[in-house]
């Protein structure tokens, strides 16, 4: 059953509330490139295609993503409302953060880290031949700007820090429901509207095992039961992605190779394959790290 105008009003007021709030940190500098680790197939189809691949949030390296964002959202819960209203209206919330919610979710993973050995470790693949992409940065904010319910954000591993994120938006929430006197039948539409902003959260909150990884993403959310995918099988299972396209003029900047077994080889073909796609300017290095394995 669809909503009356004046409920519709006021959760459209309440969604304006919680995106009162900056992605970024305005004391943390923000980087002009960010560098992506793949193969060779991975760098390949990029230039190919002048697309980056979303992964779905539940097919990441670290399968307990998921579970651990639930975690920081039941630690954020332990702060206690007001009156019981209020309490129930945090169980509400945290009811519709569930997993269906969060499949919906595709993220495209990068680093502050340039030419580093736990990224080309974890992230450039097992073939002879790894590739270390340097984008612009506000390119990737304008493709987060132009494409719809997406965001680029660095992603947080303080756990204390986590927490007062997804505790500031309970609270906005509960004092929105206080102040309107928002009646006890429409609470389940603003409870159902913080958990989607919540859920909305969770991709860039990580476990502090992972911290030296310095990643950002690029995330993109889609209704439920709407989003077509495709599937990547690269590593031998398949992994729905959805794409951002880059446009015309790729916005690399630079590209390192690890080839240790190939250097000249791979150096020449990523040299011919970038003059192809464009971007003769953009000069390939060999990577300084000797080895990976």
């Amino acid at each position: 059953m669809g909503l009356d105008v004046e409920t519709f009003l006021r959760i459209s007021g309440l969604r304006r509330i919680l995106e009162q709030r900056n992605y970024l940190n305005p004391d943390d500098a923000v980087p002009t490139v960010l560098y992506h680790y793949t193969s060779s197939a991975g760098f390949e189809g990029i230039l190919r295609e002048h697309e980056l691949r979303a992964t779905n949030y539940s097919f990441l390296n670290d399968p307990t993503e998921v579970t651990y964002g639930r975690s920081i959202v039941d630690a954020a819960l332990t702060v206690e409302g007001q009156n019981p209203a209020e309490n129930g209206l945090l169980d509400r919330i945290a009811a519709n953060v569930d997993i269906d919610t969060l499949s919906e979710i595709y993220v495209f993973s990068c680093t502050e880290l340039p030419d580093d050995l736990a990224q080309w470790r974890a992230y450039g693949g097992a073939g002879l031949e790894r590739y270390c992409i340097g984008v612009d940065t506000d390119a990737l904010f304008h493709i987060a700007h132009d494409t719809q319910k997406s965001a680029l954000d660095r992603v947080v591993y303080h756990r204390d820090s986590q927490i007062a994120r997804v505790r500031e938006a309970l609270q906005r929430t509960v004092r929105f429901c206080r102040d309107n006197n928002i009646a006890d039948h429409e609470r389940e539409s603003c409870a159902v509207t913080a958990a989607e902003f919540i859920s909305r959260l969770l991709p860039f909150l990580k476990n502090p095992a992972y911290r030296q990884e310095a990643e950002w993403r690029l995330v993109r959310w889609v209704n439920h039961g709407t989003g077509q995918p495709r599937f990547d099988t690269a590593r031998g299972v398949l992994r729905p992605y959805l794409s951002f396209t880059l446009g015309e003029v790729l916005p690399i900047n630079s590209v390192s190779v690890l080839a240790p077994a190939r250097r000249e080889a791979a150096l020449k073909a990523s040299t011919m394959i970038l003059a192809s796609a464009g971007l003769p300017h953009v000069v390939p290095t060999h990577s300084e790290v000797p080895f990976v394995d």
